[in-house]
């Protein structure tokens, strides 16, 4: 009876270090220091794993930020898509969206400067930001009212005036999260006109 019993506890020495654990401690540690000043041997001591542990999941520091910034842009897009509902209100379309969209970098800022700052020498984080810039461009210019030769272009527009923005605020530190809501507000309503949002 006593052997079963000891049987059905789990075994601490089996328990693995979780891809999502590293993630998190990486993360924590980027926010800490700058990525470029990083090395491997912190990473791994900031998430308790050994080599062997932490390259059965990961083969580089490089990876694991793309894998943090691939978590980011999901978590962006899948934002957008809920503010972006046709089935919502015209009228409060861009207030949900911008909310949304400064709520999930402010909690993140760390990550966000990375991505557009030190991480852009990283292929793998050019290649997530390219994919999320495109999803973005293809959901603004889908709620575009009507169908112009131009709603792309727009679209593209848009997103690298908020782009810009979203600099000013996570990699120069010129702006305050208020002051970001209020200038992407700005941009919004100077750019939103020509693209006939929900009509």
């Amino acid at each position: 009876m006593q052997d079963s019993k000891q049987g059905a506890e789990p075994s601490k020495k089996n328990k693995r270090p979780s891809r999502d654990r590293i993630l998190k401690s990486a993360e924590q540690l980027f926010a800490s220091q700058p990525y470029g000043d990083t090395s491997l041997r912190q990473l791994m001591a900031a998430a308790s794993i050994s080599t062997t542990a932490f390259y059965a999941r990961f083969r580089s520091k490089e990876e694991v930020l793309v894998a943090l910034i691939d978590d980011l842009m999901i978590s962006l897009h899948q934002e957008a898509l809920i503010a972006f509902d046709p089935k919502k209100p015209a009228d409060q379309l861009i207030k949900r969206a911008l909310d949304a969209l400064v709520r999930t970098l402010a909690a993140r800022k760390s990550l966000v400067s990375i991505a557009l700052a030190e991480g852009m020498v990283v292929q793998g984080v050019r290649d997530a930001l390219a994919r999320a810039y495109h999803g973005l461009v293809e959901i603004i210019a889908g709620r575009m009212g009507r169908e112009t030769a131009h709603s792309n272009a727009l679209a593209w527009v848009y997103v690298g005036a908020l782009q810009m923005q979203v600099m000013r605020w996570a990699v120069f530190d010129e702006l305050s999260e208020a002051e970001l809501k209020e200038q992407l507000k700005a941009v919004t309503t100077a750019l939103t006109a020509p693209m006939n949002f929900g009509n």
